[in-house]
């Protein structure tokens, strides 16, 4: 080894590799001694290893900081391990200061290096989806939130999904005034809260073989406040307003496809069916037309990698509310997946709205929803089996029960119109129980 003892530093790797005034090292056997070989004029260490999981891949990403010589700290950086892999990244995200010398194998020896790392790595889990995950044999309702054991991040748009807190019980009043024609009537209130509240339960209907199949349509002429029912329900997932709905017609297919697969177990909208013109008629009903065979198939698009190998399908997991100015004139067997609620111009009562829009803003609907998944995971989670048997005999009975009703009053219908209904019945039937346990309604 060389004299010059004083100017390493071998606290930062494992062997080979070494620190020397302030640079990145290899130490090279060469007959009977240890030759100091320079990679490179900075000082890269692994900080952490993150394992990003969107419920179907998992991928690794590694958190990368580095010295330069001169004492200049640059930024950290996450990095796939492609990239690692190739190292093609030091001078796109560190620029000059990223410069390595030009030897053979200096970027491989450099990945090896950060591997080395003698420091204690932080191993990170980020999820990408949101709703229910068996987590160390315990069920947890996955959202962006601050301060949980769990990162969840979503990307774009996606970011106003997100919980803070559960709200008070007093709170829970605004919940029970929603029911009585509060700011709209009760046939626009009551299948949106229904919709609302059968999102937590998607996972569970699932398993029992019973998923929802369906898109909610709230229909209006401009004006009838439409996209602003829209963002007050998806407020009980987050804080939304009209300008910022997730996605809209506007979007591709394919970027909608791949945003709803990521919101699973929640509320969902795209937003402003309006087509103007020959073209964005065409676009946007065969957007409308996708939209329902996702949402009422459950199936994504089969796609292939860059070597040519089939990927798994990334299907929506969640539900979805449409906002149109007309009811979308695609298939028939189309226009049966959607659920329609028509709002007419005067329907909407602006201050009563008003106060609900507060309590959106202050997190109160999220807050709601919260205790709501709380009160899930605590009263039926202890059984799962259990739970999956109830939500099956509850989807069974309430069909059944459609399907004789329709029949008597012999009106046509499409045979998934009984199941849409008997889905929304289950979304109810839980809301008010919800509420009765929490003393906000009496059992009759």
């Amino acid at each position: 080894m060389n004299k010059n003892i004083s100017h390493y530093d071998e606290t930062i790797y494992n062997e080979p590799y070494i620190v020397k005034d302030g640079c990145l090292y290899e130490q090279v056997p060469a007959k009977d001694q240890l030759v100091d070989v320079k990679l490179a004029d900075f000082v890269p260490i692994l900080k952490a290893e993150i394992t990003h999981d969107d419920g179907i891949e998992q991928k690794k990403l590694f958190r990368v900081a580095a010295t330069y010589k001169t004492g200049i700290v640059l930024p950290e950086q996450t990095v796939s391990a492609d990239e690692m892999q190739t190292m093609r990244w030091l001078l796109q995200r560190w620029g000059q200061y990223g410069a390595v010398v030009p030897k053979q194998n200096v970027l491989s020896k450099i990945c090896h290096a950060i591997m080395l790392t003698k420091q204690e790595v932080r191993n990170e889990t980020v999820y990408a989806q949101t709703g229910w995950r068996k987590i160390n044999g315990e069920w947890v309702f996955l959202m962006p939130r601050a301060n949980s054991e769990y990162t969840v991040e979503l990307q774009g748009k996606l970011n106003s999904y997100s919980f803070t807190q559960p709200c008070d019980k007093e709170n829970l009043f605004y919940l029970t005034a929603m029911l009585d024609s509060s700011f709209a009537p009760q046939s626009v209130l009551l299948p949106l809260l229904s919709v609302a509240f059968l999102s937590p339960l998607n996972h569970f209907l699932k398993i029992a073989g019973y998923e929802p199949k369906f898109v909610t349509a709230l229909i209006g002429k401009t004006g009838s406040r439409k996209s602003t029912l829209a963002a007050l329900f998806l407020s009980f997932f987050g804080r939304f307003t009209a300008s910022d709905l997730p996605m809209s017609f506007h979007d591709t297919a394919n970027s909608i496809l791949s945003n709803v697969y990521y919101l699973k177990d929640v509320l969902t909208s795209i937003d402003d069916f309006h087509p103007s013109g020959m073209f964005h008629e065409h676009e946007m009903r065969s957007i409308a037309q996708n939209i329902s065979r996702y949402y009422g198939d459950r199936i994504g698009r089969a796609r292939l990698n860059t070597k040519a190998e089939l990927q798994t399908s990334r299907p929506p997991t969640g539900n979805a509310i449409i906002t149109a100015e007309y009811a979308p004139e695609i298939s028939m067997s189309g226009t049966a997946r959607y659920f329609i609620i028509e709002l007419c111009e005067n329907d909407v009562k602006l201050f009563e709205l008003s106060e609900y829009q507060r309590l959106a803003e202050q997190n109160v609907l999220s807050g709601m929803m919260m205790r709501y998944v709380d009160w899930l995971k605590r009263v039926y989670l202890t059984d799962e089996a259990e739970f999956v048997k109830v939500l099956s005999e509850m989807f069974l009975r309430y069909r059944s029960e459609f399907l004789s009703k329709l029949t008597s009053i012999k009106i046509k219908f499409h045979n998934r119109t009984p199941d849409m209904l008997a889905h929304l019945k289950i979304g109810f039937a839980f809301l008010l129980v919800f509420m009765q346990t929490h003393e906000q309604i009496t059992e009759r």
